[in-house]
């Protein structure tokens, strides 16, 4: 395009059916006033031409199902839809609202009833979806129960999984995605240690990263230019993933280790050790002590669960390690650590392997994040103020001010007495800081 040029994008869906032929057309989301920047991540933002875009890409993947399953013979649809447990229940429930609308909008464009009998839009939290997935394709051993810990971009949630149940008996979540274990020490701190540590990797990764890094530079200085810098980490991530693993294993062969996996260590690190405080939770409630078995899967997903692939074995295997130290000295799981850590609780995390054979890698945990018990609730519930409390009755409530920013920590006499220990700035307790 040259300046000056106005562009329009329309989006289009046709379907041949055996009856007819059916066209549809999507109408685009038009701005007055002049586009110069890069809009990202549009669930988050509460901007009015966010949100119009939003709901064309919605109504479009809407389309595209419905007339598919139309296609395939379906008389009806009725729509399952996901949102991050860290959202805010209000905007939780005007995109929910939006669903609604758009479900009635495809059911009449598309010719497909919606189904009777039930919502046409139901939801579930990420941890529920991600859970019930793994166990309709019976990935995990639902009796013995599992982890599941989904890594996104800007959160992380953490679900566990009892008796074959068809909801979490306990989960939470906490804003700790891929962008936040990454981007914010890579880009403002760490933008040359990410060029040295990938400067021996392949003629292509050494471009990308530095067009990253140039990116850094440049643009992070405002709001626009550090969301196109973070799409441009996400895709430098997501189009290079084997060869930063191959960097990562070279720089290991050297006996070194590059910042950029000191960084997912770090963070990972302390999810594997969050899900050991949620399994030792649940072994001290009475009602799912019962229930937790001698051997139990972990299981990882989300687009930042990817970045778990980039760890060894063996350091997949002592994470696991650390995760199991949390737990108390009669809780079912200690029976798979190493008899030096079995018997005198907390030993060197990572001192030998967490089970005798190669466990199934799947989701983690955390220790503050206010928990949610779902109770009796099917796997999918209709939104309402009630869904969600970030709270549990009777508890918690000092975690969740401080998680907030809304609590202080009781000061102790190292801070008392300034031994070095009072970090003043958020940016101090940044691994950059």
């Amino acid at each position: 395009a040259r300046p000056g040029d106005s562009w329009q994008l329309g989006l289009y869906a046709y379907c041949n059916t055996p009856a007819q032929d059916v066209f549809l057309r999507v109408e685009t989301a038009v701005r007055e006033d002049e586009v110069t920047a890069l809009y990202y991540d549009l669930k988050w933002s509460g901007e009015d031409y966010a949100l119009r875009c939003l709901r064309l890409f919605l109504k479009q993947a809407m389309l595209q199902a419905a007339l598919s399953a139309r296609l395939w013979g379906s008389s009806s649809a009725s729509w399952r839809v996901s949102m991050p447990n860290a959202m805010p229940p209000a905007k939780q429930e005007a995109y929910l609202e939006m669903m609604r609308g758009l479900a009635r909008e495809v059911s009449a464009e598309c010719g497909l009833p919606l189904t009777g009998g039930c919502p046409a839009v139901l939801y579930a939290t990420e941890n529920q979806a991600d859970g019930l997935y793994f166990l309709s394709r019976s990935e995990v051993n639902a009796g013995s129960g599992y982890l599941n810990l989904d890594i996104g971009g800007s959160t992380a949630d953490i679900s566990l999984w009892l008796g074959g149940a068809a909801h979490a008996a306990i989960e939470c979540s906490l804003l700790l995605g891929c962008r936040e274990m990454l981007f914010e020490s890579l880009c403002d701190w760490h933008s040359e240690d990410l060029e040295r540590d990938f400067a021996s990797g392949s003629e292509a990764l050494r471009q990308a990263v530095g067009g990253v890094v140039t990116a850094f530079r440049r643009e992070a200085s405002t709001a626009r230019g550090r969301l196109k810098c973070m799409f441009l980490l996400d895709d430098l991530l997501a189009a290079y993933a084997g060869d930063i693993r191959e960097a990562m294993a070279a720089a290991r062969s050297l006996g070194t280790i590059t910042y950029f996996e000191s960084l997912l260590l770090l963070h990972i690190g302390y999810l594997f050790y969050l899900s050991g405080e949620l399994m030792q939770r649940a072994h001290a409630d009475a009602d799912l002590s019962p229930l937790l078995a001698q051997r139990m899967a972990l299981c990882v997903a989300g687009n930042g669960g990817q970045l778990v692939k980039a760890l060894t074995d063996e350091q997949l295997t002592r994470l696991c390690s650390l995760a199991m130290t949390r737990l108390a000295a009669d809780h079912p799981l200690r029976v798979l650590l190493p008899p030096s850590q079995a018997r005198g609780g907390a030993g060197p995390a990572g001192a030998g392997r967490c089970a005798s054979e190669r466990r199934p890698w799947r989701r983690p945990v955390e220790r503050h994040p206010p928990l949610r018990r779902p109770g009796a609730r099917g796997p999918f519930e209709r939104l309402s103020p009630a869904v969600l409390p970030r709270v549990p009755p009777g508890g918690g409530a000092a975690d969740a001010a401080r998680l907030r920013g809304g609590g202080r920590r009781a000061p102790d006499r190292h801070r008392a007495h300034g031994a070095g220990h009072h970090l003043r700035k958020r940016k101090a307790m940044h691994p950059g800081g």
